[in-house]
């Protein structure tokens, strides 16, 4: 420590319980306690006290034997920016809280290379040799992945999870990644009970935990931190945690579980309207509780500068624009003439001030007004007219027809927002395939493809490769073809992946290794959503030779009755898909004349060049 408390009694009890030194061992409940008194009496305050007035407003200092200050910082990796972290580290020696909390992801990880991984700490750990104050480690899911990481992370840190009491209260630290990515294992739930019933009388208990498992909306991650807020009661207490990447405030039963951004890690940095903002959260101990103070690299903000109602304004907000504006003109030919609308949906109780500009491409002229100044009323939809005119053809891929540039507002707790971004109207090619035409005999959902005459629409073309197009060396490395068809009770979707080299990995998601996502919308219109709770979203990978173990993500959220099959090839892998007609009927809210369906395949070689992913472009 470098600073003198003026405090008559200084005390720290730090009681270290020490659990699984990895998340895949047992518990040790053994404990260290150690205390520092300092009973030498220090003057606190000397005045030259006159008759009133007197040049100052009171003399109640801010410096409790009950108060103390400390900092947390967040996530640093998942696409980390350099020095922005070590920026915050010098900043905080600037500001000497009494000791620096993490709530993990503090260095890329994800490998099970020691030397790269030691590598990864040696660099950390130097960052923080630079902090004068203590610094208490916790991990994330790129600290703590695999049991080699865990073995690591125990020489070097010992506990993966551990507790302190300081001024009496309890720093509870936990492990997120406890076996498994995600998770929490009953042998630390257990040692979770025990420490908070050794401590029932602090005055507030503080946690601290990498994955915010309340915010959520998948039930197995959710399902792990039940029993821990079981444990916590109604005791006082606070929550932090970190991963999303974004700061998000929410109150649980009257408690606060702060979620907060990054301290260097990706982020799009687009404010706090979005919750993404580097900082370091100041946290001020009172007797009343804990006042926490959200310090940005450029400006100050309270933990209210994005509430969990701010969210699902931004999202609603984000939602209404993002189904429209994304929207294409559609025609199977010649463009000729186009006559679309925008519609501009809005589900807020609020109104919203939308305006747009919008550019024609080359090509194009536009027969409406280019300009766009609309107020949408509450829950209610605003259209405007587009006229496009070309005689252009439209190729394979996709057409540029205009650029909008658009802009919303709206007023939101007495604050003004806007949101403001640039899109592309295309128009795509219509496959009359997806019409969709009727099987002539059944399917058997097996992946062995023999019994589909034609899969005509291929997909091996650089352009559509999105993400990482580096590791793609050309369609000899992966590319795709795909057929869809129907029959009385099914929507049939046959996919024959070429690929020169399969991963596959027990255990991990599709997307992590080869795999192929399909995402099916019959919303009519079909619109460009990208959250999987909107469409039928369906991820699998290729397993072993067998039709008996096929990783697939989310099979209880895929409609009832559907099948499925992915099997490995001579030339890759071949998926099959069955979706029956009476999801996609409920989705539609009746008949669906029209569908759109996305797939995307995960193509990985197994090096460190990371996964392309080859997509074939969506349309109706």
């Amino acid at each position: 420590m470098n600073r003198n408390h003026p405090s008559i009694l200084w005390r720290i009890a730090i009681l270290l319980s020490v659990a699984s030194a990895t998340p895949i061992r047992g518990h040790d409940a053994a404990a260290t306690t150690f205390e520092i008194d300092s009973t030498e009496p220090v003057r606190r305050l000397a005045m030259d006290t006159r008759d009133s007035p007197v040049p100052w407003s009171h003399l109640r200092f801010n410096n409790g034997e009950d108060t103390f200050q400390f900092a947390i910082v967040t996530d640093r990796t998942g696409s980390a920016r350099w020095g922005i972290f070590q920026d915050a580290i010098a900043k905080l020696n600037l500001l000497q809280p009494e000791f620096v909390m993490s709530v993990g992801d503090l260095i890329q990880g994800y490998t099970d290379d020691l030397g790269q991984l030691n590598l990864e700490w040696d660099e950390f750990t130097g960052f923080i040799d630079r902090l004068e104050v203590p610094f208490f480690f916790l991990p994330g899911n790129h600290d703590m992945t695999n049991p080699i990481m865990a073995e690591l992370w125990k020489e070097r840190f010992g506990a993966a999870y551990y507790s302190f009491v300081y001024q009496d209260v309890l720093f509870l630290c936990l492990n997120s990644n406890d076996g498994t990515i995600h998770q929490i294992l009953e042998p630390q739930i257990s040692w979770v009970r025990e420490v908070l019933n050794r401590h029932e009388d602090v005055r507030w208990t503080l946690v601290f935990v990498h994955m915010p498992f309340w915010d959520q909306e998948e039930p197995d991650l959710t399902s792990n931190w039940e029993p821990i807020e079981e444990a916590l009661g109604d005791r006082k207490y606070t929550v932090f945690a970190g991963h999303t990447h974004s700061y998000t405030k929410n109150v649980r039963n009257d408690h606060r579980y702060i979620t907060l951004a990054t301290t260097g890690g990706g982020s799009g940095l687009r404010g706090p309207m979005f919750g993404e903002f580097d900082q370091v959260a100041w946290v001020t101990m009172t007797h009343e509780g804990p006042i926490i103070a959200n310090l940005m690299l450029d400006g100050i903000w309270d933990e209210n500068v994005r509430t969990a109602g701010l969210r699902s304004f931004v999202e609603a907000l984000d939602q209404n624009l993002e189904d429209q504006l994304h929207s294409e003109f559609v025609d199977s030919g010649t463009i000729g003439r186009i006559e679309r609308q925008i519609k501009v949906t809005n589900n807020l109780d609020i109104p919203m001030h939308y305006e747009a500009t919008i550019r024609a491409a080359k090509g194009v002229d536009l027969l409406s007004e280019v300009e766009i100044d609309l107020l949408v009323d509450p829950n209610s939809v605003a259209t405007y007219p587009i006229v496009a005119v070309s005689g252009n053809e439209i190729s394979s891929e996709s057409m540029l027809i205009a650029v909008v540039d658009w802009s919303a507002s709206a007023r939101y707790e007495s604050q003004d927002y806007k949101y403001e971004g640039r899109s592309r109207l295309h128009a795509v090619r219509s496959y009359t395939i997806l019409a969709i035409g009727k099987r002539l005999s059944p399917a058997a959902v097996d992946g062995r493809l023999n019994d589909w005459s034609d899969l005509p629409i291929v997909v091996e073309e650089p352009v559509q490769i999105q993400i990482q197009p580096g590791t793609w060396h050309g369609p000899d490395d992966g590319h795709f073809r795909f057929g869809v068809t129907r029959d009385e009770d099914y929507l049939h979707i046959a996919i024959d992946v070429i690929d020169d080299q399969i991963v596959a990995i027990p255990g991990k998601r599709p997307w992590t290794q080869d795999g192929v996502e399909i995402r099916i919308d019959a919303h009519q219109p079909p619109a460009n959503r990208t959250r999987e709770r909107d469409l039928i979203f369906v991820a699998l990978g290729p397993g072993d030779r067998s039709d008996n173990d096929v990783p697939i993500y989310r099979e209880d959220a895929l409609p009832a009755g559907t099948q499925y099959a992915c099997l490995v090839t001579d030339t890759g892998f071949a998926v099959e898909i069955a979706i029956p007609l009476v999801a996609l009927e409920e989705q539609a809210n009746g008949q669906w004349p029209s569908l759109r369906i996305n797939i995307q395949v995960d193509d990985t070689d197994g090096d460190e060049k990371g996964t392309a992913q080859l997509n074939w472009k969506p349309a109706h």
